[in-house]
């Protein structure tokens, strides 16, 4: 009897908005509950898919650009909600003028009570912001699991190129002004999704065999939404079978029932988030592969 041949190898091409989801939410304080929100993608999910990623059930393509662009805003995002917080604590206090420009005045005892609470959601929201960015980190740091293509002079200009000849995910809308008949007037810069694309074609220059898909928020620069299909500028390129607009949707339909949270054991073994190597070290040091380096690795 023939040999079963063994599943096709499963490619996740992500973008950094799927990664900031697992803790943006916490930044956004409801105004009139002055509650911290839950995040909106939990913390069991990015545990099942840092798990699936270490079995080699799902590889990554991921680009340098969306390693920085997601440490970039996670930082933003961490001194915003220090701020918010002062900020509410402040005119809890009545050492600012609530929105009606009148400064509140509430009992000590009140004004205790309530800082004590938000201060109690602060801590949740920071630890379990701590917690998301660890596995994360581990993933990314992580080099046989997830390979960084490095934003090398042949992505950059690659990219670069598919902006001039308008092909998508470019977004020519990027740029708010208007000729004198009311028509955008593109910039033709290096917008990150067309890197992330190109990022992807060269990576799969050589691999046969595999399923390629794709998490992103903005399903408009690379979907058809009329024709709810991957928009044809992209398909010619790549052969991605879906779409998703969060990492639980991607996981719940391709791995179906046999999906599952993992137990806490099998997470033992991933390893502990470390700081991101310095800026100067070469990418032999770093795991990041630049494209000749992921056509030397290519699979026959």
């Amino acid at each position: 009897m023939p040999k079963s041949s063994s599943p096709a190898i499963k490619y996740l091409i992500l973008d950094s908005n799927q990664l900031i989801k697992f803790f943006e939410n916490w930044f956004l304080i409801s105004k009139n509950e002055g509650e911290f929100k839950d995040a909106g993608e939990n913390l069991e999910t990015l545990e099942a898919f840092a798990t699936l990623i270490k079995k080699g059930k799902v590889q990554l393509i991921l680009s340098e650009a969306v390693v920085h662009e997601y440490r970039r805003i996670k930082k933003e995002k961490l001194e915003e909600l220090g701020k918010t917080y002062d900020f509410y604590i402040s005119k809890i206090k009545g050492d600012s003028p609530a929105t009606t420009g009148a400064k509140l005045k509430l009992p000590n005892s009140v004004v205790r009570e309530i800082v004590g609470k938000l201060s109690e959601k602060l801590a949740d929201a920071q630890g379990e912001i701590q917690k998301s960015g660890d596995i994360i980190e581990s993933i990314l740091n992580n080099k046989e699991t997830t390979p960084i293509i490095n934003l090398d002079s042949d992505i950059l200009i690659r990219a670069y190129r598919r902006g001039l000849k308008s092909l998508k995910p470019f977004d020519m809308h990027v740029n708010p002004k208007k000729d004198d008949k009311g028509r955008y007037i593109p910039i033709y810069d290096i917008q990150p999704d067309c890197i992330i694309i190109e990022s992807a074609i060269v990576f799969l220059q050589s691999k046969k065999g595999y399923e390629l898909f794709i998490c992103t928020d903005d399903s408009d620069y690379f979907t058809n939404y009329e024709k709810n299909e991957i928009h044809s500028d992209i398909k010619k390129d790549l052969n991605i079978n879906s779409s998703y607009t969060s990492i639980s949707a991607f996981l719940n339909e391709v791995f179906g029932h046999s999906f599952k949270i993992p137990e806490s054991k099998e997470l033992e073994s991933i390893p502990a988030a470390s700081e991101p190597p310095p800026e100067d070290e070469g990418a032999a040091d770093t795991g990041v592969v630049s494209s000749d380096q992921s056509k030397r690795r290519g699979e026959s």
